[in-house]
């Protein structure tokens, strides 16, 4: 519906489009697909390749001429031809980066939607503040007895590493406990990556669409990046604590599946439902990040192209680094020393 507004100076285009792949990153399904659309688009005429390349670079810049996020959420939806998805890879949302992109904002759109969106606010809240509190809650409930003195540890009957618990009937509990720890810290390590290349992608899209768009939201951009990496190092440092507090091997199974599903919480695809995946178009974004970055378009005096004048902020580059360090260098020595410590002696104790 946006197409009659197209401003006919765009079309001296390259007709050489369908030479270039956009979409090549090793995935042998991908390059299937991109295979077909390369197929559909040799079948194409010049003139229709050109038109092709015409929509696209309209939807485009029609995208970042939004006015405020309503706008952009609309046109990424009613521009971008489902046709144009193949071979991309979807960016994976939560609730930060839907709030970063104006989904989470309150609108007096009639009584029923401002309550449903005021709810699905507070609910987002609520779950911000459940990730930064969450583990460090649990930690302390298993070194101060917060909440229930029976499943503290006594660090005071500590003396030294060794074997003991390994010598008892519950050494198959220990055994499973650090299986999980190990495999819950990698998961974490492989869980942060996937987080950080995507960011990466997503804040350079960001800074792009945000020039002239308003009601979008750089802070929550930010804490999706200070969130994740506080939940993930410290669900793992937790974890030394809950699964060494468990004596059994249901209270293992337990302990490790709620803390998995505390550092999931903020996920579309969580359990969870505050926010739907019809309200994340990270299908869509995507897209715009990699015709972008495949079709250079010159910032405004012409000098630079837009794509590589953006580029994400070193410090949160860091902070994913240093997290992803740290947590490898985890990945060994906690499940070294948790196997070492001796928990058994630690547990609580019922007088008599």
């Amino acid at each position: 519906m946006y197409y009659n507004e197209f401003d006919e100076t765009n079309s001296n285009v390259s007709n050489n489009y369908d030479a270039q792949n956009p979409y090549t990153d090793g995935d042998v399904d991908l390059d299937a697909m991109y295979d077909m659309m390369k197929a559909r688009m040799n079948q194409l005429t010049p003139e229709e390749r050109e038109e092709d390349m015409r929509k696209k670079l309209f939807a485009v810049r029609s995208i970042k001429d939004s006015e405020d996020s309503a706008e952009m959420l609309a046109k990424l939806d009613g521009l971008i031809e489902e046709d144009w998805l193949g071979g991309i890879d979807e960016f994976p949302g939560n609730l930060y980066r839907v709030w970063a992109f104006g989904g989470m904002s309150v609108h007096c759109d009639g009584l029923l939607t401002t309550i449903q969106r005021t709810a699905r606010f507070m609910g987002g809240l609520s779950v911000w503040i459940i990730q930064l509190m969450g583990p460090t809650i649990l930690a302390l409930n298993k070194l101060k007895g917060w909440g229930n003195a029976e499943t503290q540890l006594d660090f005071t009957k500590f003396d030294s590493f060794g074997i003991k618990d390994w010598q008892k009937f519950d050494a198959l509990v220990k055994f499973i406990a650090t299986l999980f720890l190990f495999c819950f810290i990698t998961n974490g390590v492989f869980v942060l990556m996937d987080e950080y290349y995507s960011w990466c992608k997503i804040d350079k899209t960001f800074r792009i669409l945000k020039t002239t768009t308003s009601g979008l939201y750089e802070f929550w951009l930010y804490m999706d990046v200070v969130t994740n990496c506080w939940v993930v190092l410290s669900c793992c440092i937790a974890s030394y604590l809950v699964l060494g507090s468990a004596d059994n091997a249901k209270d293992t199974l337990f302990d490790a599946l709620g803390l998995l599903f505390l550092y999931n919480l903020d996920d579309i695809s969580g359990d969870l439902g505050f926010v739907d995946r019809d309200e994340w178009p990270g299908h869509r974004m995507a897209w715009v990040y990699e015709f972008l970055k495949n079709n250079h378009t010159p910032t405004d005096d012409g000098s630079e192209d837009e794509f590589d004048t953006q580029q994400a902020s070193y410090l949160f580059i860091f902070l994913y680094m240093f997290t992803l360090f740290v947590l490898s260098v985890m990945a060994i020595v906690l499940p070294m020393a948790f196997i070492l410590t001796p928990f058994e002696k630690m547990r609580y104790k019922a007088p008599g």
